[in-house]
């Protein structure tokens, strides 16, 4: 068997393309696979067989790599080399680029030496390298993605908790004037509208929260209609004016089971979805009707028998065709320009994740030119009965006399909940900070309830509860935050037994909760609950005029604050000059039309900042006391600077106008 007929078959049958070179480079032997790759790749026919040399051929090469090549078989060849190994492409005349590599090995037969080379196929191998590279740059990219709504997200959150203290404090100064009020005022209608634009406001945070995908809690019914009615003015005014909105609602008494806020997430995302699918403008129809499915209506798997609440956006734009239809629910993927920002292939996930929660169905019918509908299929609920409506509510829960401690650093929320508590027969203490409350806590003998709220200075609303309760075991402790519970439940912020009050909360909530999370009255509390006096309260307005003529410069870019302030100001005695910037502010004091007394000024300013504006004023010789009053935290670093100059405070916005005024008298 050993012949030379023999040995050349299991040459020829092997994968790898093999030639063998003599010491001239010339080829003296190939097998089937080398002349099947002359062929495919064009090499010259000579090429193909014996007698030819190829290290010539590799010289008048033009491939990269090719006097690597070269070289290295030249040094195999003269024994200055033991191996020689190369990867290069090989561009066929008529295909796509191929990788082979390349080894060459020294041989030696009857005491000849040549050089075995053996070219092997590793295109598969680029191949799955370049396909890794792009999964991961595609995955980078949808890191950051979600890295970018979560921030988006974080930020939405912050802005709703933010916004819903400042809400509270607004709402609840409206129902405390309006308790006062006779029922004949005429300025009953004024503050009735500033408490019912606050209740439009929590509306908005809501929404807010909603679009920032945090779930607001447990999946409870939720009425369809009322929730597409409730955001019809916002759809519309986010499509704008080339886009009409044609709403038709069916089933009032329809409810969905799921989150509070995701059905608002659903309408946001097919809406704007449709929009962009219109650039030119058009319709969009949201519609709703109830169906019940029969059993040989349903679709195993995916559409149980029963009733459902049938949700329908349509839209008149381009249209899917199937491949994209077959994709539309992969998170990440969008037919929308990425590099822009304008998609993120999340909107459409979204509404399929909270379909799927809710345990229904989404189908898609779409064409090329023909527009898109999506037809959600979501079990009925039935509805859910309507809270009565806060003039219907029955008597508030009235105190008795039990002492409540509110811990809460927002003035105007702490000022809200002590009327509240007070006009209900509470005795109210109040603290700004954890501080504060524990000295209140160590002057106590008595204490019945906590009411504090979970982010305070320096401290957190557990933390200061534990130790509260360690100098008072008798209270009991109710906790106040405008963030859901279950963002504070993922934070391990809150315990799940813990008892809390979402900002922002009304009179009747805030007395129900409180005589829920106290003990059953007994006998009359003994008098004298309190050993050591009570910590002052908050500095307010002096009952008699203000001293008349101070002079004050108000520096505030924001023109409704700037307007507030200054009528607050001049009613109580002050002469006031306003400027919305840095550079009004200089000319007035520069002009002599302003010699202030008193200097308040925001710490941002348009022009410039705060800081500077008081130097550049110092410097002109004016002697005078600065309140800085802004958005800012106190322990900012450009706020601690300003605070460095002496006769200066600062003040946080929202400021009540008695601690503004009570600061001014001190100045």
């Amino acid at each position: 068997m050993e012949t030379m007929g023999f040995y050349q078959a299991v040459v020829d049958a092997l994968p790898s393309h093999v030639a063998v070179l003599d010491r001239r480079g010339t080829i003296v032997a190939v097998n089937r696979a080398w002349r099947v790759f002359a062929v495919e790749n064009g090499l010259p026919p000579q090429l193909q067989w014996r007698g030819v040399s190829y290290l010539g051929a590799c010289r008048r090469s033009h491939e990269d790599g090719a006097s690597t090549i070269c070289a290295g078989i030249e040094a195999v060849l003269d024994g200055s080399r033991l191996r020689f190994e190369q990867e290069y492409p090989c561009h066929a005349p008529d295909g796509p680029q191929r990788w082979f590599r390349l080894n060459v090995l020294p041989l030696c037969v009857d005491h000849e030496d040549y050089a075995l080379v053996l070219h092997t196929n590793v295109t598969h191998r680029h191949i799955e390298v370049e396909q890794l590279g792009d999964e991961r740059n595609r995955l980078e990219d949808e890191i950051r993605q979600l890295q970018k709504m979560e921030a988006v997200g974080r930020l939405a959150g912050g802005v709703a908790h933010d916004f819903n203290n400042l809400l509270m404090g607004i709402s609840g100064t409206a129902s405390v004037a309006l308790r006062r009020c006779a029922p004949d005022e005429p300025v009953r209608f004024a503050l009735d509208q500033i408490r019912n634009a606050a209740a439009a406001g929590t509306a908005i945070t809501k929404q807010l929260l909603a679009f920032s995908r945090k779930r607001l809690g447990h999946a409870t019914p939720q009425g369809l209609d009322a929730a597409i009615l409730r955001n019809e003015g916002m759809l519309r005014h986010m499509l704008g004016e080339a886009i009409d909105l044609d709403v038709t609602v069916r089933c009032p008494e329809c409810a969905v089971v799921c989150a509070e806020g995701e059905l608002e997430q659903i309408l946001m995302n097919l809406v704007v979805n449709a929009r962009d699918a219109m650039p030119d403008g058009g319709r969009i129809s949201v519609r709703t009707s109830r169906v019940s499915l029969a059993p040989d209506q349903a679709r195993p798997g995916e559409l149980p028998p029963g009733p459902y609440c049938v949700l329908v956006v349509q839209d008149e734009g381009r249209g899917m065709d199937a491949t994209t239809r077959a994709r539309i629910f992969e998170p990440f993927f969008t037919t929308k320009d990425q590099a822009s920002g304008s998609g993120t292939g999340l909107g459409l996930s979204t509404v399929f994740g909270i379909v799927r929660r809710a345990r229904g169905h989404i189908e898609v019918d779409s064409e090329p030119g023909r527009g898109s509908l999506f037809r959600l299929y979501l079990p009925y609920a039935p509805q859910p009965a309507q809270p009565p409506c806060p003039g219907d509510r029955g008597p508030y829960a009235r105190g008795d006399g039990e002492t409540v401690l509110v811990v809460e650093d927002d003035h105007l929320v702490r000022e809200t909940v002590r009327e509240y508590l007070r006009g209900a027969g509470y005795d109210v203490l109040e603290a700004g900070d954890g501080l504060t409350a524990q000295q209140i806590g160590r002057s106590l003998d008595h204490l019945d309830l906590v009411l504090t709220d979970m982010v305070l200075p320096g401290t957190t609303g557990a933390e200061l509860a534990k130790q509260l309760t360690a100098m008072r075991p008798e209270a009991r402790v109710v906790f106040m935050s405008a963030h859901p519970r279950e963002v504070l439940l993922d934070a391990r912020r809150l315990e799940p037994g813990d008892d809390l009050l979402h900002k922002p909360f009304g009179e009747h909530e805030l007395l129900t909760r409180v005589r829920e999370a106290l003990p059953p009255r007994g006998p009359a509390r003994r008098p004298g609950s309190r050993d050591a006096p009570a910590p002052s309260p908050a500095p307010r307005a002096p009952e008699g005029p203000a001293p008349a003529g101070r002079v004050v410069l108000l520096v505030e870019d924001d023109r409704m604050s700037r307007e507030a302030v200054t009528d607050l100001l001049q009613d109580s005695g002050y002469v006031v000059h306003a400027a919305q910037g840095a550079l009004e502010a200089r000319r007035l004091v520069e002009s002599g039309a302003c010699r202030p007394e008193i200097i308040i000024s925001d710490v941002m300013l348009p022009d410039g900042r705060g800081p500077e504006v008081v130097a550049g004023l110092d410097a002109l010789g004016v002697e005078a006391h600065v309140v800085y009053l802004s958005g800012r935290s106190a322990d900012e670093p450009e706020v601690l600077e300003a605070l460095r100059r002496p006769r200066t405070r600062f003040l946080q916005k929202p400021v009540g106008l008695d601690v503004l005024l009570a600061e001014l008298e001190r100045a």
